[in-house]
């Protein structure tokens, strides 16, 4: 028996740093990505994008910025992290407000969808849902349509759907900064760095003017991670049914939350490993049927409002085609519309080895493979 114990402890010990290995790894790998190359989107409704290589000057300058937080680390331990937070979210919530003010209401490609449908939801007009439209392709967008239409109750103004973003991308920052707290042991000094990065990362805070369902998915998915690690502390119920909601509307907002999900489940059988407790594996059970059965859900209500006109919208295959150019896409998305059967689709889709993606400065090849599988 204790045999058996210590195989299982090590087993645990194995796969705990095989994760931190591959996070470490990622990690390391995105980060000098965003080094050498960046990206610009375009501010127009096709919203094209281009990638450029970092100017010297640009690395230069994030190398001298790391120097000069590594001299002041022994200094910044003197502020206060609830000073420091407070500081940062009055002067987000003042720049908050002058960019809502000033940028442009003009939405585009999905998020104007989504948004249309929502409108027109309220007038109890399911059109947008009419075979050939966008959300009847992209049937996931339905999801975020039901969330606008439930903020629409307070208002349906965009620039609200931007602030909404901006409380939220301050509650991303908040958040992130309890989970540093608790998994890195109260380090005042680490929770200090962790807060001024998150300020700092201002892509994000631009990321407010796009009305789509990323910041509010992420809002959600960093919240279901805190609430489990606080119901793993205290095996209290009431953290793990909030976790439980907080997956189910990180998921039905963005589909791509699921990676967290599976994250969370593969989390809690890890914990079973050290603690036999059945409630792990209840959570780690709803977290995985949350994040399957409320999209059934919704096409079975949306479906039956619409006299069973959808589809299931276009294949998840035919996302691999986001990446290549709008001509590939196109012929992609007309080839479903006009066969109207995944199968079909999948069997006439071409496999394109390489397709070069031109910048001002040099040519990125992306690689991309279709994938010989069936998406029922």
């Amino acid at each position: 028996m204790q045999k058996i114990k210590k195989v299982i402890e090590l087993f645990e010990w194995f796969c705990q740093n095989i994760i931190w290995l591959v996070m470490l790894c990622c990690v390391g790998f995105v980060a000098v990505l965003n080094l050498l190359y960046r990206s610009k989107v375009a501010y127009v409704w096709t919203e094209d994008v281009s990638i450029e290589r970092t100017s010297i000057t640009a690395l230069v300058l994030a190398v001298l910025i790391f120097v000069v937080f590594l001299i002041a680390g022994s200094k910044i331990q003197k502020i206060d992290e609830k000073i420091l937070f407070i500081v940062f979210t009055v002067i987000y919530i003042i720049a908050g407000i002058y960019w809502i003010a000033n940028v442009s209401t003009e939405l585009r490609m999905d998020a104007y969808s989504a948004h249309n449908g929502s409108v027109l939801m309220r007038q109890h007009d399911f059109s947008f849902l009419n075979p050939g439209q966008d959300i009847y392709l992209n049937e996931h967008q339905l999801s975020f349509v039901t969330y606008e239409y439930l903020i629409g109750f307070i208002s349906t103004d965009v620039r609200f759907l931007y602030a909404v973003n901006l409380l939220q991308i301050i509650g991303i920052n908040f958040v992130i900064w309890k989970l540093t707290d608790r998994c890195f042991g109260q380090n005042h000094k680490t929770n200090l760095y962790v807060i001024l990065f998150s300020f700092l990362f201002l892509p994000q805070f631009f990321f407010l003017a796009f009305a789509y369902g990323i910041i509010p998915g992420l809002f959600f998915i960093l919240l279901a991670f805190l609430f489990l690690d606080k119901s793993l502390e205290s095996g209290n119920w009431k953290h793990m049914i909030l976790c439980v909601i907080f997956v189910m509307l990180a998921v039905i907002l963005k589909g791509n939350n699921i990676i967290g999900s599976i994250t969370i489940a593969i989390l809690c059988f890890l914990r079973i490993l050290k603690e036999k407790k059945w409630r792990l594996i209840l959570l780690a059970v709803l977290v995985m049927v949350v994040s399957v059965l409320p999209g059934k859900a919704f096409h079975a209500w949306y479906n039956k409002e619409t006299g069973g006109v959808l589809c299931g919208g276009k294949p998840k295959i035919l996302w691999i085609a986001m990446i290549l150019p709008s001509s590939s896409l196109l012929n992609s998305v007309i080839l479903f519309n006009s066969e109207g059967d995944k199968r079909s689709v999948i069997k006439k889709l071409p496999t394109i080895k390489t397709t070069p993606v031109r910048s001002k400065k040099n040519t990125i090849p992306v690689i991309s493979t279709v994938m010989p599988f069936i998406i029922f």
